[in-house]
């Protein structure tokens, strides 16, 4: 006979089961242009926090550079929050944290993600200029690094894939700071409607169990 006991156990057993199963994955997307000019990102911004290699402190910086434009909108992630060529150099001292370079650009994940997008724009150097990156887990271990080529002028979208991303670093190739950056997206994990839906079917459930509980005598 199926109790009501019986019932709110299979209803957990079953909750459980789906909480535990691979979860959907959301976009999130971090872009300049959505913060007013000049506003502070390092500190603000959800499921990731952006610093340059020192830690210092990133902003929504106004792209003032010569004839270039930013890749999109008016606005880039620069490490002075006024306007002007707002560049980022690679790590060139070794692989973060130990010994960094000022001038490239690091973001920390609240939480592992396995895909990113990267929004770069050459503003400074001819062609065959790539930018670098490196990308670590959470004990800092490489997991990858490479170049990608930027021609002068042109808006390039870097996608970066690998297995419990951390923390990953870029800028211009070497030590030098041309590579604007514009925009990043990352993948983040999210659980499925049903899961929560069943999920708070069990907690009321609970919750109707423990109301209507007969008294002691």
């Amino acid at each position: 006979m199926l109790t009501k006991s019986n019932l709110f156990v299979r209803l957990l057993i079953l909750g459980l089961a789906f909480v535990s199963a691979p979860s959907q994955a959301v976009m999130i997307t971090i872009d300049a242009d959505s913060y007013d000019a000049g506003s502070l990102l390092t500190g603000s911004l959800s499921h990731v926090n952006l610093t340059n290699g020192f830690r210092e402190n990133v902003y929504a910086s106004e792209f003032n550079c010569r004839d270039h434009a930013a890749p999109t909108g008016t606005r880039v992630f620069g490490l002075k929050p006024t306007a002007g060529c707002h560049g980022w150099a690679s790590q060139t001292g070794g692989p973060f944290p130990t010994r960094p370079s000022s001038s490239a650009l690091v973001g920390a994940f609240t939480d592992p993600v396995s895909l990113i997008e990267i929004d770069l724009l050459n503003f400074g150097y001819p062609a065959m200029f790539f930018a670098e990156y490196s990308l670590y887990d959470a004990n800092y271990a490489l997991i990858s690094r490479g170049t990608a080529n930027t021609p002068l002028g042109q808006a390039v979208r870097l996608t970066l894939t690998g297995a419990n991303i951390s923390y990953f670093d870029i800028g211009g190739f070497d030590s030098i700071a041309a590579i604007a950056v514009d925009r990043l997206s990352f993948e983040v994990p999210e659980p499925s409607t049903f899961s929560m839906i069943l999920l708070a079917l069990v907690g009321a459930l609970a919750i109707g169990r423990r109301k209507f509980k007969p008294a002691n005598s």
